[in-house]
C-alpha cells in the first residue's frame, strides 16, 4: 500500500539559467573562448572529412587550410555585435536541431558522426580527429554576453562539397528559433555567428584571445575597432603578462621548440614565463607535484600544449583548469625534450638565471635541465662568463658568490650566511681563486682538495627556507621542521623521500646511516621527528644520547624507549644499554624525573642526584631519606644525600635550589656556592646572612668564603644586576664581570670595589680618585666604551676603545691611556699600522643598521673575515692581523676551514684530500 508517488524534476529555467550565467564558468570573457573551441571543432571535422577524401581515393587530392576570424563592430543599425567565422565543416538542419540547439548534446556522440569515424579508420593511414567538446552546453555561455545572436551555417557533405546555406536566429535561450534556407548550395562550408552584445557585456575578442589563446591551430584573426592580433597556426604567441592578472598567457623572450615532439604535443622552451596548453588555450592545472611549477601557470620556463591523443579527459566546467593529473605526462615529455634544449645551436637558452627562474617555481624541472647538462658537460652562461657545470652544477645561491664577478641578476634572494661546508663548497666548485688565494696560507689543504659534488637546484631546498609562504627571501639559518630539514614541502613530490634523505647525507646535513631509515619514516612528519634532536637538528651519530633525548622522541612517537633506541642504532647512533634501560624505567619511576617542576627531564645513568631533589622526593611520597637513596641506587644512580635529615621540613627544598626561586635547578655541592646564593636563602628564611651561612653547613654545603660578617640583603642590590647573565654563576675570587662593578658609576666605583673584596672577589681596578665627565662616560656599562663580555683582569680590546672614540671626541691612543691609569691592560697603545681611523671603524662595524660593532665576546668566522676584507678591499691575513691587536679575538681559521672541508660534498668515492 502506497499514499502516492513523486519524482524528481528540474526546474528548466533555473538549470538554464545556471548553464548560462556566471556561476558556472566564472568570467563572461569565457564565451568567446568557447566561440573559438566550436571554431576549432569545426575545422578539425573537416581537415579530417578532407584527409579521408584524400586517402580514399574518392573525387582527387583534397587539402584545407582552416582559419578562424573574430570581428567586432556595429551593423547598420547601430548593435553592437561580436562574430566568429570559421571555415570548418559548418552545420546542416539535422547538426542545428540535434546538436546545436540541444544542451548537453555533442557531435561525437552522434550516430552519424561515429559510422563516418569508423570509415576513417579504415583508410591507411588511418584518419584521426579529437574533438575538444566536452560538454555540450557551451553554446549556452554565448548568453553570458548577448540575448540574441544569429548562425549563418554551410555544411560540407560527405562528398566533399558544400550544401544548403542555412540561417537561424535565437533570441534567448528559452525562445523557439526557425531555421531558414538562404540558399541551395554555398560557396564554401563554414560557420559564422555573430553575438549582439547587450549593454554591459562589453568585451574585447582580441583582449580575450590574446590572453587564452597560446598556440593557433589554425590561422587566426581577431579584430575589434581599434585593433588587429593574428595568430600564425602552430606559433606560440609572444606576450608578457601584466601585473596583477591572474589567468592568462606569460610566455617571451628567447624560445627553442622541441622539433620531435610526438603528434598531439608542441613544447616550447621559453627564457620567461611559462604556460600549460590545452588545444592551444591557457589552462592551470589543479594538482601541482614534480615538474608542474607553482606559478599560477603551471609551469615556468616552458610552454606545453597538451592535444589529440594527449589532451587530458577531465577539465572543469569553464575549461580553465585540468582536474586529471597530468604530471606523469608531463615529466616524461620533458625528460625527452630536455636534451634537444641542451643541443640546440644559436640560442641563449638555457644560462644560470633561467634555471635559477624555473627553479623557484619548480626545483624538479630544473634539475632535469641540470641533469642534462651535466651528461652533455655543455657550460652554461651566466653574466658575461661561462660555468663549467660539468664541475659545479648549478645552486640558485651561487648568483650571490659570483655577483663579484659580474653576476648582478641573482633571481633568489637569500638572508643570513651558508654553514661553512657549504659555503667552502661553492668556491670550491667555481674554483673561486680570489677567495681561495686567501684561505690557502690558513689551510695548506685546499690546495690538495679533490673534485666537489655538483650541485643540484633543488640541493637549494635543503639547504634554505622560506621566511613565510610567499616571501621573496630564503634564509640560511631559520629553524625548519623535522620534514622540512629532509623532505622540503617545496620538492613537491619532485624526488622519492629516500633519495632525498640520502641528499640530505651527501650534502653534509646529517651523517645518519640511510640505509636503516626505515620506509614509514619517510612518509610521516611525526615519525621524522625521531631523526631530529630537540632542537630540530638531525641527530648526528657523535650524538651523546641521554635518558631525556631517549624518553622524549618515544613519547613524540609513542613508541616504547628500546624501539627508538634500536631505530638510532641502526642509523649509526650509539645508545647505550644502561640509557635504554633507564629511559623505559623513567616512563614509570617519577623519581627519575630531574624534577617535578620540569617532568621532562630525566637522569642518566650514573648520575648524581642533588640533594634538593632528594628531599623534594622525600616529602612527595613521605618516605624516609634513605629510602630514597635506595630507589636511586637501584637505578644506578648516585644520590648525594649530604647531611639532609630522614624527614626533610616542607621549606627546605627551596633553599636547595638555586636563587631559592621554584623554577630554578637544584643547588650541587660540587659547584662554588655564589654570595648571592647567601643572601637570597637570608631573605627567603627571614634570617640574617649568618644565620643562613650556619644553615648551609649543617646541610653540608661549602658555602662561600670569605663572608663578610657585616652581610645583610641590602647587598642583593650590589650583587645582582640585569645586565649580568647569571650572578648565582658568581663565586669568589671570581672573575668580576666588569658590567656587575660599574653599574653604580664612577663616583660610586671606590666602595663597590671594597665591597666586592670583602666578599673575596679580586679586584685589581683602580678607581679615579676625582672621576671627571669622561671617567663618568667610560666607566659606565651604559656608557661609548662597551664592557660586555669583559671581566676584571682581562686586557681591554684596543677596538672598544675604537668605537669609544667617535662618541666621546678623544683620539682612541687618549683612552688607551685613561684604562692604563684605571690598572687595565690594553691590546695595544694606539691603531695598527696601516689601518686608519675610519677603516678601523669599518672593519669593527657590525651592523650598519643598528650601528652595534664587534666586541671581545662576538664569535668569528672566515666566512665572516672574509666579508670585512673584501670591505676593506684589503686581505683575510691582513684582517686577521689587525683585529687581534686591537683585542678581538680570531679563532683557528685553519682548524674551522679543516672541519668544513671534511664535510665538503664529494662525488662517490672521493675523499677530501688526495692519498
Amino acid at each position: 500500500m502506497f499514499d502516492g508517488w513523486a519524482g524528481f524534476r528540474l526546474d528548466e529555467r533555473r538549470v538554464r539559467e545556471l548553464l548560462m550565467g556566471v556561476q558556472l564558468y566564472k568570467d563572461r570573457d569565457l564565451a568567446v573562448r568557447e566561440l573559438y573551441q566550436n571554431a576549432l571543432d569545426a575545422c578539425r571535422y573537416r581537415r579530417a572529412r578532407t584527409q579521408y577524401l584524400d586517402r580514399s581515393g574518392r573525387g582527387g587530392a583534397y587539402t584545407f587550410a582552416g582559419r578562424i576570424e573574430f570581428e567586432q563592430g556595429r551593423d547598420d543599425d547601430g548593435r553592437v555585435y561580436l562574430e566568429c567565422r570559421d571555415n570548418g565543416v559548418g552545420m546542416g538542419d539535422a547538426e542545428l536541431r540535434g546538436v546545436f540547439s540541444q544542451a548537453g548534446a555533442r557531435f561525437a556522440e552522434q550516430s552519424d558522426f561515429k559510422l563516418e569515424h569508423t570509415a576513417w579508420s579504415e583508410v591507411d593511414p588511418p584518419v584521426e580527429m579529437h574533438p575538444n567538446s566536452r560538454f555540450g552546453i557551451g553554446v549556452l555561455s554565448y548568453f553570458m554576453l548577448a540575448d540574441e545572436f544569429t548562425v549563418t551555417t554551410c555544411r560540407m557533405g560527405l562528398d566533399g562539397r558544400p550544401g544548403p546555406v542555412l540561417r537561424a536566429s535565437i533570441h534567448g535561450p528559452g525562445h523557439l528559433f526557425r531555421i531558414v534556407t538562404t540558399a541551395e548550395r554555398g560557396d564554401e562550408p563554414g560557420t559564422l555567428v555573430r553575438l549582439y552584445l547587450r549593454k554591459g557585456g562589453a568585451v574585447s575578442s582580441v583582449d580575450v584571445l590574446e590572453r587564452l589563446l597560446g598556440i593557433a591551430e589554425f590561422d587566426t584573426v581577431a579584430e575589434d575597432e581599434s585593433r588587429r592580433a593574428h595568430w600564425t597556426a602552430g606559433v606560440v604567441r609572444e606576450r608578457e603578462q601584466p601585473n596583477g592578472e591572474r589567468f592568462g598567457l606569460d610566455a617571451h623572450g628567447a624560445r627553442v621548440t622541441w622539433a620531435d615532439a610526438p603528434p598531439g604535443v608542441q613544447l616550447t622552451w621559453t627564457e620567461h614565463g611559462g604556460a600549460l596548453l590545452v588545444d592551444g588555450l591557457v589552462v592551470q592545472p589543479a594538482q601541482r607535484t614534480g615538474v608542474v611549477s607553482s606559478a599560477a601557470s603551471g609551469l615556468t620556463g616552458v610552454v606545453v600544449n597538451l592535444s589529440g591523443p594527449y589532451a587530458p579527459a577531465q577539465l572543469s566546467t569553464d575549461r580553465a583548469e585540468i582536474l586529471d593529473d597530468v604530471e606523469p605526462v608531463l615529466n616524461a615529455l620533458l625528460a625527452q625534450a630536455v636534451d634537444p634544449l641542451i643541443a640546440a645551436d644559436g640560442t641563449t637558452l638555457p644560462d644560470f638565471a633561467w634555471i635559477c627562474r624555473v627553479a623557484k617555481r619548480s626545483t624538479p624541472l630544473a634539475d632535469l635541465v641540470t641533469a642534462a647538462l651535466l651528461r652533455a658537460a655543455r657550460p652554461l652562461p651566466y653574466g658575461n662568463g661561462v660555468l663549467d657545470v660539468a664541475r659545479c652544477g648549478v645552486l640558485p645561491s651561487d648568483g650571490e658568490i659570483l655577483r663579484g664577478e659580474g653576476w648582478d641578476d641573482a633571481p633568489w634572494r637569500f638572508s643570513g650566511s651558508p654553514p661553512a661546508h657549504i659555503y667552502l663548497w661553492r668556491l670550491l666548485a667555481h674554483k673561486n681563486e680570489r677567495i681561495l688565494n686567501q684561505l690557502t696560507p690558513f689551510c695548506t689543504e685546499l690546495d690538495d682538495a679533490q673534485p666537489v659534488l655538483p650541485a643540484m637546484p633543488s640541493d637549494q631546498l635543503l639547504l634554505t627556507e622560506r621566511h613565510t609562504s610567499g616571501s621573496t627571501y630564503w634564509s640560511w639559518d631559520m629553524p625548519r621542521s623535522p620534514r622540512g630539514r629532509f623532505l622540503p614541502s617545496d620538492l613537491r613530490g619532485g624526488a622519492s623521500p629516500d633519495a632525498t634523505i640520502r641528499r640530505a647525507a651527501v650534502l653534509g646535513l646529517h651523517d645518519l646511516r640511510t640505509e636503516g631509515i626505515p620506509a614509514a619514516l619517510k612518509a610521516s612528519d611525526p615519525d621524522l621527528r625521531l631523526l631530529c634532536d630537540s632542537s630540530g637538528w638531525p641527530l648526528r651519530r657523535s650524538a651523546n644520547v641521554t635518558v631525556t633525548e631517549l624518553v622524549r622522541k618515544s613519547v613524540q612517537a609513542h613508541k616504547e624507549p628500546e624501539e627508538v633506541a634500536a631505530l638510532w642504532r641502526d642509523l649509526g647512533i650509539n645508545v647505550p644499554g644502561a640509557v635504554g634501560t633507564l629511559a623505559d624505567a623513567a616512563l614509570h619511576d617519577e623519581l627519575l624525573a630531574h624534577d617535578p617542576q620540569h617532568p621532562m627531564n630525566w637522569f642518566s645513568p650514573g648520575e648524581t642526584v642533588p640533594p634538593g631533589r632528594i628531599a623534594q622526593a622525600a616529602i612527595d611520597l613521605d618516605i624516609t631519606v634513605s629510602e630514597v637513596c635506595a630507589r636511586y641506587e637501584a637505578h644506578g644512580l648516585r644520590p648525594d644525600r649530604a647531611a639532609l635529615p630522614e624527614r626533610p621540613e616542607l621549606q627546605l627544598p627551596i633553599i636547595l635550589r638555586r636563587g631559592c626561586e621554584d623554577d630554578e635547578a637544584w643547588l650541587t655541592r660540587t659547584d662554588p656556592m655564589a654570595p648571592i646564593q647567601l643572601l637570597l636563602a637570608a631573605h627567603e628564611l627571614a634570617m640574617t646572612p649568618a644565620e643562613a651561612l650556619s644553615r648551609y653547613r649543617e646541610l653540608g654545603f661549602s658555602p662561600p668564603c670569605p663572608f663578610p660578617n657585616d652581610a645583610t640583603t641590602d647587598d642583593l642590590a650590589l650583587l645582582d644586576s640585569r645586565w649580568f647573565d647569571d650572578p648565582l654563576r658568581l663565586a669568589p675570587p671570581g672573575p668580576l664581570p666588569y658590567d656587575l662593578l660599574l653599574k653604580s658609576g664612577a663616583h660610586r666605583l671606590g666602595p663597590a670595589i671594597r665591597r666586592f673584596e670583602d666578599y673575596g672577589f679580586d679586584v685589581p681596578l683602580r678607581a679615579p680618585h676625582r672621576p671627571d665627565e669622561l671617567d663618568e662616560q667610560l666607566l659606565s656599562p651604559f656608557g661609548p666604551c662597551s664592557w660586555f663580555g669583559l671581566s676584571v683582569g682581562d686586557t681591554m680590546p684596543f677596538a672598544h676603545l675604537v668605537v669609544a672614540a667617535r662618541s666621546v671626541l678623544r683620539p682612541p691612543a687618549e683612552l688607551a691611556e685613561r684604562m692604563v691609569a684605571y690598572g687595565l691592560t690594553v691590546s695595544c697603545p694606539d691603531l695598527p699600522a696601516g689601518l686608519s681611523a675610519a677603516d678601523a671603524h669599518e672593519l669593527l662595524l657590525d651592523s650598519k643598521y643598528d650601528q652595534t660593532y664587534l666586541s671581545a665576546s662576538d664569535e668569528l668566522t672566515w666566512q665572516g673575515l672574509l666579508r670585512r676584507a673584501a670591505g676593506l678591499n684589503s686581505n683575510l691575513e691582513q684582517v686577521v692581523r689587525w683585529l687581534a691587536e686591537l683585542g678581538i679575538p680570531v679563532p683557528d681559521l685553519g682548524e674551522q676551514l679543516r672541519r668544513a672541508l671534511a664535510r665538503v660534498p664529494r662525488p662517490l668515492g672521493v675523499n677530501c684530500r688526495k692519498g
